[in-house]
């Protein structure tokens, strides 16, 4: 099964139109509190948790439990030619996607196990992944979380743009803020972010601040993570 991924009305990736390169220049990350002002984030937390510095890592559930996450995506955009769109990779343990639909974005919103959900802002400034541990595929070994500037290459757009990328983690049972990690600064070399990675740990679900810049757009990470495009 291909991926012929409607990415906006404007177009769509194909075979034909992708444009992958591949580079592996980081972002430059300072780390301070989040400011949650997003009036579509009427669940936001309290914004007292622990404030994560790049390549921290920290465990957020056991592996059995019935834990509720809510990761909220946010940015400030300076030049209102990007379009920013989050996305999922739900990982095996080749790191690769278990197949397609483990692919999520604002146009495959669900997983197939129905433990992720995402959805994108109204006003563009972010979005939201809910996730239900309990729910997770065992198969699933990681869920790599990576936000893109639609047409990045084809359009001269970068995250020199772009200012004030974070996330917010939220156990959204108990509305409360486990954790925020904020991206503030970002260059013009790099057009895509890996902000972060939930992954599997014996019986336990950690996140790793990753906070990553590349040279890539949404089709190189669906090459890299094998989901097939058409």
């Amino acid at each position: 099964m291909g991926f012929n991924i409607p990415m906006k009305t404007t177009g769509a990736y194909n075979k034909n139109s992708i444009i992958n390169k591949f580079g592996n220049q980081n972002a430059v990350c300072r780390n301070n509190p989040v400011q949650n002002n997003n009036k579509n984030n009427s669940s936001s937390s309290s914004g007292n948790g622990i404030k994560l510095q790049r390549g921290q890592k920290i465990k957020l559930s056991d592996g059995n439990s019935d834990t509720n996450l809510k990761f909220y995506f946010k940015w400030n955009i300076k030049n209102p030619e990007c379009d920013l769109d989050g996305s999922a990779f739900m990982l095996d343990g080749r790191n690769k996607v278990i197949n397609d639909n483990w692919f999520i974005f604002y146009g495959n919103p669900q997983s197939p196990d129905r433990s992720l959900n995402y959805n994108a802002y109204e006003n563009g400034k972010g979005a939201e992944m809910s996730i239900n541990i309990s729910r997770l595929n065992p198969n699933v070994q990681k869920i790599v979380m990576s936000v893109t500037i639609y047409e990045a290459f084809e359009r001269n757009l970068n995250f020199g743009m772009i200012e004030n990328v974070s996330v917010s983690i939220a156990d959204s049972s108990k509305n409360i803020e486990i954790a925020h990690f904020d991206i503030d600064d970002c260059y013009s070399s790099i057009t895509a972010l890996v902000v972060g990675e939930l992954y599997r740990y014996k019986n336990e679900w950690k996140f790793n601040a990753v906070g990553s810049g590349v040279q890539r757009d949404l089709a190189g990470f669906c090459g890299m993570y094998g989901v097939n495009l058409i």
